[in-house]
């Protein structure tokens, strides 16, 4: 029997194996068939029958698109005031289209954009002067502005409507002949009477000019007509609230220098990955679960082999492999990640450059899908020593030595909770559609592991005090010793949500904490440091030199946002403040200068920096090695096929 038996299972092992082989030919052939079929239905010999079946597969139908119209028309919800900001856009953006123009001297083309008794300042202030100028740019303001921002209007005389397009066309000849001309017009307040509409609208115009780059940034209070002739709006009077003009002084200094394939094109990844588009690695990926966290890639730099030259980890998109790009004595990189064992197709979001060992040698950390990846450097590779475990999604890491024990520890930024799609939910892992905007706490539980030495680490986040308030959609975080006490403090850029500054109260002379409380105290609120917007990105600089760290903290500009959330419809029946926390949301990025009582003061508009677009991330840099801790922000959205339709 036993014999038989064993007959019988091999037999059976051969005929499932046969079957399945014939089932996966058939299966096969059954796909070539298809397949050539569909080529046949979509070559140009095809019939009209197929033609029109697959259109109607592929875009939307005539009814759908007028109903998608009818959704985005401002006009039929009672939001006027939208209609009149996309049109009086449309004006100003065409008139300075036809200002820089080769039809400029035409001045009839002006009656369709200016009225006849157009009475208010020149587009340009008369008096610009240069207030700084270092050899790679020069920054021209007007004596007449008293301060950076929107406090008051530039002191000079009216004119008419034949000196306003006088200064037009001036105007226009002085960059007309710049190359990539462009012009960005965000109309950020509207207030519309009857025929009548005043708007509020930051001006950004870019070229090249033969000396290099060129901008001009400004802030016009224009007032408007509505002309019963053509029913558009005429430009009645403009003031010009704040104007700016930055460019290269000499062509032959210029501050940066795109390298970006004079140093990675010997690499085959170059073409092959790193300049390829979102939609053309969508389009390739196997795993969609999170598919709408593609373009989620960090960056880590440090010396790796010791050679003192900066080498550059970078982390892809699930099933691309990371980078290693080790800097070459020319300047070039290599892409030596397989070599050295760290060519990982896994979703890795984030990397982090640290000596967790003491052997001074730079170590590495990669934030994957199911946990923390800690690798030490051999010197010619990294070995894998620790795999932290977790089960939420990690966006970041950031490091110190928060006990002070010598020992560097770990702190993982997580968003959202990694659950499975829920009645609630429209994306794997996104948050529920019943969040409050503002208010978010869907999110996964930060992290602090304490590193013990030997590559033991501890999650010590409830033992520390950190666990207060723990369910924020968690961005970006950064440690520093902003009260000067001798330890590092943690701040935490939330999204949807106020952010956190957790105070460490461990006495530096005993390593004991204050007064036997939790060794981090959330003092966000009476600090002034809540910031309540969409946190992406925050960056630590003593930026004014006071000797006290200062936060930069990348956020969310929206001019739509600026627009709606200012109107008297807006969350009409909401209690007071509820209004002034969204119009927060869409005002951009904030720097709050650390006050040195324990305080800080929030000086983003003030300063000029709050307009940072669609922030990702931001930091401070001596860019141009004066001394002074220059901004860098990185922003945007949605590429589209032309800028027009950038995001």
């Amino acid at each position: 029997m036993t014999a038989l038996w064993n007959l019988c299972k091999r037999f059976g092992r051969t005929f499932f194996i046969w079957s399945a082989l014939i089932v996966c030919v058939g299966l096969l052939a059954i796909s070539l068939i298809l397949k050539i079929q569909q080529d046949k239905d979509l070559s140009p010999d095809s019939s009209a029958k197929n033609n029109v079946t697959i259109a109607s597969q592929g875009s939307p139908s005539p009814s759908a698109e007028r109903e998608v119209a009818e959704l985005d028309n401002p006009n039929t919800d009672g939001w006027q005031s939208e209609a009149v900001a996309d049109q009086v856009k449309h004006q100003l953006d065409d008139l300075l289209k036809l200002a820089t123009g080769s039809h400029r001297d035409e001045i009839k083309k002006y009656d369709a954009f200016v009225a006849s008794d157009y009475l208010g300042q020149r587009i340009v202030p008369i008096d610009l002067k240069s207030i700084y100028e270092d050899g790679f740019v020069r920054i021209q303001r007007s004596d007449a502005l008293p301060s950076v921002g929107d406090a008051a209007t530039i002191d000079e005389a009216d004119v008419n409507r034949q000196g306003f397009i006088e200064s037009l066309i001036e105007w226009g000849k002085s960059i007309g002949d710049a190359d990539e001309l462009h012009f960005e017009i965000k109309v950020i307040r509207v207030q519309q009477g009857e025929n009548q509409a005043t708007t509020k609208q930051k001006i950004a115009v870019t070229g090249q000019i033969k000396t290099g780059g060129y901008e001009q940034h400004a802030v016009w209070s224009c007032s408007w007509k509505l002309d019963a002739m053509d029913n558009q709006w005429k430009l009645s009077r403009l003031e010009v609230l704040d104007f700016e003009v930055a460019s290269s002084p000499n062509e032959q200094k210029t501050l940066f220098t795109d390298g970006t394939a004079s140093v990675l094109d010997k690499n085959e990844c170059f073409e092959s990955q790193v300049l390829r588009s979102y939609n053309t690695h969508l389009k390739r990926m196997q795993d969609w679960r999170y598919s709408a966290r593609i373009g989620w890639t960090g960056l880590a730099v440090a010396d790796v082999n010791g050679d003192g030259r900066e080498d550059l980890y970078v982390t892809q998109d699930s099933g691309l492999p990371n980078l290693l790009l080790i800097q070459q004595q020319d300047g070039t990189v290599r892409n030596l990640a397989n070599e050295w064992g760290v060519d990982w197709l896994h979703d890795s979001p984030a990397a982090l450059f640290l000596d967790f060992d003491n052997d001074r040698d730079q170590d590495l950390a990669i934030a994957i899908e199911s946990g923390i990846v800690l690798c030490a450097n051999q010197g010619d590779r990294f070995e894998v020593k620790k795999v932290l475990p977790i089960s939420d999604d990690v966006k970041s890491l950031s490091a110190a030595d928060f006990n002070l024990d010598g020992k560097v520890d770990l702190f993982c930024c997580v968003y959202d909770r990694n659950a499975g799609m829920g009645e609630s939910e429209t994306v794997a892992g996104s948050s529920p559609l019943n969040e409050v905007f503002y208010d978010a706490k869907s999110g996964g539980a930060n992290l602090l592991f304490q590193n013990n030495g030997d590559w033991n680490f501890a999650d010590v986040t409830q033992e520390v005090g950190l666990d207060k308030d723990n369910v924020r959609l968690s961005y970006a975080s950064a440690w520093e010793d902003y009260d000067n006490d001798g330890d590092p403090d943690l701040y935490i850029a939330n999204d949807f949500a106020e952010n956190q500054l957790f105070r460490n109260e461990l006495n530096p002379a005993t390593s004991k904490t204050k007064n036997e409380r939790p060794q981090f105290v959330e003092v966000a609120k009476e600090a002034g440091a809540q910031d309540q917007a969409g946190g992406m990105s925050v960056s630590w600089s003593d930026h004014n030199r006071d000797g006290w760290m200062d936060l930069y903290i990348g956020n969310m500009f929206s001019s739509a946002g600026n627009r709606v959330t200012t109107q008297e419809q807006f969350k009409a029946g909401e209690v007071d403040g509820v209004r002034g926390i969204f119009t927060r949301f869409s005002r951009g990025n904030s720097l709050l200068v650390n006050r040195g009582d324990g305080g800080f003061d929030d000086a983003g508009e003030e300063t000029g920096v709050s307009m940072g677009r669609w922030a990702w991330s931001s930091c401070f840099a001596d860019v141009n090695n004066d001394g002074w801790q220059d901004i860098l922000v990185g922003n945007g959205f949605i590429t589209g096929e032309n800028r027009q339709q950038d995001l």
